[in-house]
């Protein structure tokens, strides 16, 4: 088991925890639950994925604000899509400029320009 871990890239970890996230946002914004109880049983499995995924992700990257920076800019991509595909929100101009503005915050910090 602990080969397994230690062949996956770091980034792949990012790819897991976004990935987890969005189903807990999808699943939050589809299901009909009557209580928080009833939420949070369906989606701790989830969580801890994603909290998996984050702890190797900063864990193992290059450096923390790159790793915070590729882990985010998948986030947001992974959350809009899911979003527009499945629960039917529009994507707008704020909404890409957005996501652009993260895009560019990740190259920024991967050039060595914000450290």
């Amino acid at each position: 088991m602990v080969q397994f871990f230690n062949a996956v890239p770091w980034w792949m970890y990012s790819i897991i925890a976004n990935v987890a996230i969005a189903f807990v946002e999808y699943t939050n914004r589809t299901a009909k639950f009557e209580h928080f109880g009833e939420q949070i049983w369906a989606m701790w499995p989830l969580i801890l994925i994603s909290q998996f995924g984050l702890f190797y992700t900063w864990r193992d990257g290059p450096s923390f604000m790159y790793a915070w920076a590729f882990f985010t800019t998948g986030n947001i991509m992974c959350r809009v899509v899911s979003s527009h595909f499945f629960v039917g929100e529009k994507l707008t101009m704020t909404v890409g400029f957005g996501i652009a503005l993260i895009i560019l915050g990740g190259h920024f910090v991967r050039e060595g320009i914000i450290k």
